[in-house]
């Protein structure tokens, strides 16, 4: 469980810009790069997971999901496994599934846009029958120091170094920082990649060659 506090984080962002009072780099600033490290992190590695439930609905094939969800991983209805399946794969199993009446116990979802798709349609409601194990984003606002951070602890030193590129470049080049930024999202991709394929090769060697002065320690 994340344990790290976003004032363990501002405090060091702070004192590594030579303003530990927040005259300059404020409080809410650090807040605000946090939340958006975190969503960031979120996407590029899907370190983030929760739980949702929905109520079924009789004679509903479709559900709005919520806006944080960015991969199911998992979804049942009634404790039973739902398999995935496409909305092509579907049409050509149940051309028919509009019509009234057809419905009974859901056996597979698929996904559409913004939305859940059960079939079949459930044929009668259940309270918190569809359960959803999926990768998502972080959603708490970070407005205290005691609020704990969503995203495992091992990413501590990655949403340090996000807050420090933007502290170092408020109020300077918004140009020059958004190429920063998407250098630090290149060099967390990279790290995820040589964890998810440690066995490349020669790549992957000259690869973590060039993270040494970057990588946090989850990472070596």
């Amino acid at each position: 469980m994340p344990s790290v506090t976003a004032g363990t984080i501002k405090e060091k962002v702070q004192r590594a810009m030579g303003d530990p009072s927040g005259t300059y780099i404020e409080d809410e600033d650090v807040f605000g790069w946090i939340f958006d490290a975190q969503q960031d992190i979120a996407k590029l590695t899907e370190c983030f997971t929760a739980d949702f439930e929905i109520t079924s609905v009789a004679d509903q094939e479709l559900y709005v999901l919520d806006v944080a969800l960015l991969k199911v991983l998992r979804l049942t209805y009634e404790h039973r496994k739902l398999e995935r399946i496409t909305i092509t794969q579907l049409d050509t199993v149940d051309p028919n599934r509009d019509i009234a009446g057809n419905n009974g116990v859901p056996t597979h979802f698929y996904l559409d846009g913004g939305s859940l798709g059960l079939w079949v349609k459930p044929s009668t409601g259940v309270i918190d029958g569809i359960r959803i194990r999926a990768r998502v984003l972080p959603t708490n606002v970070i407005s205290a120091d005691a609020d704990i951070l969503q995203i495992p602890d091992l990413f501590q030193q990655d949403i340090y170094r996000y807050c420090l590129i933007q502290a170092r470049h408020k109020d300077e080049s918004p140009e020059m920082l958004v190429i920063l930024i998407e250098e630090w999202r290149q060099k967390i991709m990279l790290a995820k990649s040589l964890i998810d394929n440690p066995h490349d090769g020669y790549q992957s060697v000259t690869d973590i060659e060039t993270l040494v002065d970057y990588t946090s320690d989850w990472y070596t």
